[in-house]
């Protein structure tokens, strides 16, 4: 065999291997992809990770109105009755024009109003896709036991079940003062309080509390001011498993703060701070476009300051009042400034409990 033979010979025989690795290879690739497992960089599941971690949370926009305690004409005078679920059902129908969501708390009056004359008006919200929930006027006058505590938010929340169902009843608006209100709510079964305010402190030793906030402060200066006094916790919801403000992921309470001043006070107050300087009457002060432009630039700043990693919410609070036949051109210009920060995608409507459930979600994520 001469010297090109050879070289012919030796590149029949690479040629033949090569060719089997190339059989092998398509058989191997085969196996693997024939059952739907596909072969993918290692990389992504890294990636995949790394977007779990961030994931971005929404800043929500919800709201509270109170049905109070103290109209105990509510109960069985069905002139007074009327006018309020009145001005819920205006406001229903004023909000419903601009996709927005209300959230309904009852006290007891109003509850017992809603049984005696026939007009569920919480479950009419409840259907109508707004939310709803318990207020819990529970005197800061009293110190009761952990017990005595837990009957007074079951005394306020047995009616609410009654009008809507438990399972649509979750929370409650209120219920502090100088008793163990952690102990009370959870002993009663509430998954969350809404609407912390100052004199949710009166429970806590001086140690726990802002520097200045003795019994006589908190009653006379800061009794309506933000709970907890940290802006940071109070615009993100988070989990407590003991009296304070401590987070806990494994709580069993979660505190669902972010309420600014009334919307009727916004800009007489100056807008959102931890202490009000300035307050308006229990009537409210009129509520006018001056408080509109201030929220709607508090809103957005906000919105655009959040870095997302984790669930951010500002309520709004409306009394019934706000509700009124003259304030429909300013609630109009309200509700159009909030579907305008929605369709900017900065926020998202959201009740109460829908904020609660996100929260469950994201303690699970």
């Amino acid at each position: 065999m001469n010297h090109h033979d050879s070289q012919r010979q030796l590149g029949t025989i690479i040629a033949f291997v090569f060719a089997i690795l190339i059989v092998l290879s398509g058989a191997i690739w085969y196996a693997l992809t024939r059952d739907g497992v596909e072969v993918v960089p290692e990389t992504t599941n890294v990636q995949s990770a790394e977007d779990a971690v961030a994931r971005k949370w929404p800043v929500y926009i919800t709201t509270m109105t109170h049905l109070e305690g103290d109209w105990l004409e509510a109960a069985s005078n069905e002139v007074f009755f009327d006018r309020q679920a009145g001005l819920v059902r205006h406001g229903l129908d004023i909000a419903e024009e601009y996709d927005a969501v209300l959230t309904i708390e009852s006290e007891i009056p109003m509850a017992l109003g809603m049984k005696r004359f026939g007009d569920n008006l919480l479950a009419e919200a409840l259907a109508r896709g707004h939310g709803v929930g318990t207020h819990c006027d529970i005197s800061a006058k009293t110190r009761f036991t952990d017990v005595e505590m837990a009957a007074e938010f079951e005394r306020r929340t047995t009616l609410i079940d009654a009008l809507v169902g438990e399972e649509n009843n979750l929370g409650c608006s209120g219920g502090g003062g100088y008793s163990d209100w952690y102990a009370g709510a959870v002993g009663a079964g509430l998954a969350y309080i809404d609407g912390g305010v100052g004199y949710h402190y009166l429970a806590l030793p001086l140690s726990a509390r802002p520097k200045g906030w003795t019994d006589k402060a908190i009653i006379k200066d800061y009794f309506h001011d933000p709970a907890p006094q940290n802006a940071e916790q109070f615009f993100h919801p988070f989990r407590i498993g003991a009296l304070g403000f401590d987070e806990d992921e494994d709580g069993k309470l979660l505190m669902s703060g972010g309420a600014l001043p009334r919307v009727d006070n916004f800009a007489e107050v100056g807008g959102f701070a931890l202490h009000e300087q300035v307050d308006c009457p229990r009537g409210g002060c009129p509520f006018t476009q001056d408080d509109v432009t201030m929220i709607a630039e508090f809103v957005r700043e906000f919105a655009l300051d959040d870095d997302r990693t984790r669930p951010a919410k500002i309520t709004f609070y409306f009394a019934t009042e706000a509700f009124d036949n003259d304030n429909d051109a300013v609630l109009r210009s309200f509700f159009a400034a909030m579907r305008e920060l929605v369709e900017d995608e900065l926020v998202e409507w959201a009740s109460q409990r829908e904020v609660y459930e996100t929260m469950e979600e994201y303690y699970a994520d």
